[in-house]
């Protein structure tokens, strides 16, 4: 009997089941189809820190400004700022500016430190915003503050993990049994409390408020105590328009205006003043200077004290400079008036090997002998 030829079968009188070959792999097993499932937080995490940096540019919110380098920008565990390689959306020295204004609402550092952290979603601690404040000056501020929260120990922490340290978002409250009746409260304007002297009116100009001048005056104030304009017109001049862009950028952002220009001619004239941060740097001051300015530098700031009067000169080598060096140089020369004292000691110390010839009267026992040795003794013999 004649086997039947296979392709003359039908494809449908096949009785064993399809199957799909484009899922085997090269072993002959199916392989795993995969899941649809989306990408967990995590794992963007990795793919973003996986790309390199410099191929990102970012842009400052607050002054325009647009650069390919993190360093500008301080790190940030929150999860918001992935897309930015958890960088902050505004640059360092905006950050720091913008600290400088709301710390003149708040009485104390920790209470700027907070709203900040609330502000960008940072990790806030009392103990890190005392070590900040104390290692920092007015123009680090919050960029020592998040170096210092950039550390192992907080990996992760966001300003969620400071409201659970707290104890939640919503603290309990005792549910009041009779209504409050709350009384009308007159308006009050802060800008007729304060007494602006008139010698203040006068150095900052006429036509502004009590408060504005306030303000001026403590932040001029300020300024003063790290810089010295006294003997500067030009430089006091220029302080003073710093302290009159940090008025106007306080206003512009009370009133949600933009403060880009402002910023930018506010770091303009930091950086005439050399109050910039990357100016203020020691590192980088020494290493540009040379090495007669740097030996300036530390006798200005940081000079030798005088020795006690025991170790003035301890081997003696400056009183034998003074004697046989200038001393001798001053008789030679017949330097007198403030080298006296040199030349005196000179007096002295040579006075001590000098060898003077002796003189005899005739009636001692040396002028005897020299009568005896003398030539007219000799022919009277």
């Amino acid at each position: 009997m004649r086997k039947k030829d296979a392709t003359n079968v039908p494809k449908g009188d096949l009785k064993t089941p399809k199957q799909d070959l484009t899922i085997r792999n090269k072993g002959g097993r199916p392989r795993k189809e995969k899941s649809d499932q989306p990408k967990s937080i995590w794992e963007l995490h990795k793919e973003m820190n996986d790309k390199k940096s410099s191929s990102v540019t970012r842009k400052c919110i607050s002054c325009g400004m647009e650069t390919n380098s993190e360093s500008r920008f301080p790190y940030a565990e929150s999860n918001i700022y992935m897309s930015n390689g958890h960088r902050l959306p505004i640059c360092s020295n905006c950050l720091n500016a913008l600290y400088n204004i709301e710390d003149m609402k708040y009485e104390s550092h920790r209470e700027t430190y907070r709203r900040l952290c609330m502000m960008f979603d940072l990790y806030y601690s009392d103990k890190m915003a005392d070590y900040a404040y104390r290692d920092s000056t007015d123009n680090t501020r919050m960029t020592i503050y998040c170096k210092k929260i950039h550390t192992p120990a907080y990996f992760g922490k966001t300003y969620s993990d400071t409201i659970a340290e707290d104890g939640g978002l919503f603290l309990s409250r005792e549910v009041e049994t009779e209504p409050k009746v709350e009384e009308p409260i007159e308006p009050v304007d802060p800008d007729n409390d304060i007494e602006i002297p008139q010698e203040v009116k006068d150095f900052w100009g006429f036509g502004m408020q009590n408060k504005q001048y306030h303000f001026l005056d403590v932040k001029y104030k300020a300024w003063l105590q790290k810089v010295d304009a006294t003997n500067d017109p030009a430089y006091e001049s220029i302080l003073q328009n710093v302290c009159r862009l940090e008025l106007q950028i306080q206003e512009a952002m009370a009133d949600g205006g933009d403060i880009s220009k402002l910023s930018r001619e506010y770091n303009s004239l930091l950086g005439s003043l050399k109050l910039q941060p990357k100016q203020n740097d020691v590192k980088e001051m020494t290493d540009s200077m040379c090495f007669g300015n740097l030996i300036k530098e530390w006798e200005d700031n940081e000079p030798i004290p005088e020795p006690e009067e025991q170790f003035k000169d301890v081997d003696g080598i400056g009183h034998y400079i003074s004697v046989w060096f200038l001393g001798h140089l001053c008789k030679m020369m017949g330097v007198k008036g403030s080298y006296d004292k040199v030349f005196d000691e000179y007096r002295e110390e040579v006075a001590k090997y000098t060898v003077e010839k002796p003189e005899y009267d005739e009636e001692d026992e040396g002028g005897k002998f020299k009568g005896l040795f003398s030539p007219t003794a000799k022919e009277d013999g």
